[in-house]
């Protein structure tokens, strides 16, 4: 899969990810899974990297077959009546955590830099196959990480 159209036309101030919900929490959000206002498209993401003061984080977003509701349903048994935009997941069980790490296992399609994924999207470039952990994300995204703000 690749990355909705309004993905590539996010801005610093603007994003078109509206619904979140986050499985792993550290000062912010650092993984869990996203939903395009404008498309509906369902994305599983990662973080990779944060600069010193833990703002601007670097995430690897993978585009997944699955609708928002049905993974909130499925693993949390989170009904739609029951919809904030951003959900801190509870801590899951051994089988919901098997299950979100499947989720979470996708190839990425790009790597985007925000201080929140649904404010604004700070930088973003399509996944390589040859990305690895130990790259300097920053700098490979055209981002430094003394960015003044």
């Amino acid at each position: 899969m690749k990355i909705c159209e309004h993905i590539e036309a996010a801005s610093a101030n603007e994003s078109p990810l509206s619904r979140m919900l986050i499985t792993g929490y550290y000062d912010g959000a650092t993984d869990g899974f996203v939903q395009c206002n404008a498309c509906g498209q369902t994305y599983g993401f990662r973080k990779l990297a944060w600069d010193e003061e833990q703002d601007v984080r670097i995430f690897a977003l993978a585009a997944l077959d699955q609708e928002f509701d049905a993974i909130r349903t499925r693993i949390y048994r989170i009904e739609r009546d029951e919809n904030p935009t951003t959900f801190l997941a509870p801590t899951p069980s051994a089988e919901q955590r098997r299950e979100l790490e499947r989720l979470l296992a996708n190839r990425p399609d790009c790597v985007v830099a925000a201080t929140d994924l649904q404010k604004g999207i700070l930088a973003k470039k399509e996944w390589e196959d040859d990305a690895s952990g130990d790259r300097d994300w920053f700098a490979w995204i055209g981002l430094s990480e003394n960015l003044e703000r």
